[in-house]
């Protein structure tokens, strides 16, 4: 057990019970199996109490752990909650706008030729809205027949002068006429 208990050399039994003598003139002194049962006891009831204590603390740090973990999950949950909420009405309304968005394209491609139609049915949603309304006037059957401007028009607006001689007297100044 411990150094100092031990004896370096033989010793001879000295008139006390307990001690004895060496020859290098130092005591050591013998203990009973009572003293060294009580000695290894005491330790072991010294260590398991510390190792108690060691256990204890240790379990109370893996508990706040555990504690502060379980909090930042329940936080995560929270939000990945609150995040699906509002996915959840985005993804509402993303399907409100796209039937609002395909009846709109639905009303372009009423106008428009068949073999053309074909072509851009193969397009997704946004393609064909792109599509038919960059290209209206060219796909659309019903659009207004391209004629040549008015060129005796006043410059695309009305002439003001209502009088039939002030009209012609404009007329002739502005082509030069005599």
């Amino acid at each position: 057990m411990e150094t100092d208990q031990t004896q370096e050399q033989p010793a001879t039994t000295a008139p006390d019970a307990g001690t004895t003598v060496g020859t290098s003139g130092r005591e050591a002194r013998l203990f009973s199996q009572v003293e060294v049962d009580r000695i290894i006891r005491e330790r072991l009831d010294r260590q398991a109490r510390t190792l108690a204590s060691q256990a204890e603390k240790e379990r109370g740090t893996a508990e706040v752990a555990i504690a502060n973990e379980r909090q930042q999950l329940i936080d995560e949950l929270e939000q990945h909650r609150s995040e699906v909420i509002q996915l959840k009405a985005t993804a509402d309304r993303v399907r409100r706008y796209e039937e609002a968005l395909a009846l709109y394209a639905k009303t372009l491609k009423a106008n428009v030729p068949q073999h053309v139609l074909t072509l851009v049915e193969r397009l997704d949603l946004a393609e064909q809205l792109e599509y038919l309304t960059a290209h209206r006037e060219v796909v659309s059957t019903t659009s207004p027949p391209r004629t040549a401007p008015d060129i005796n028009a006043a410059g695309g607006r009305a002439s003001p002068v209502q009088d039939p001689k002030q009209r012609e007297q404009e007329i002739r100044q502005r082509y030069r006429l005599k």
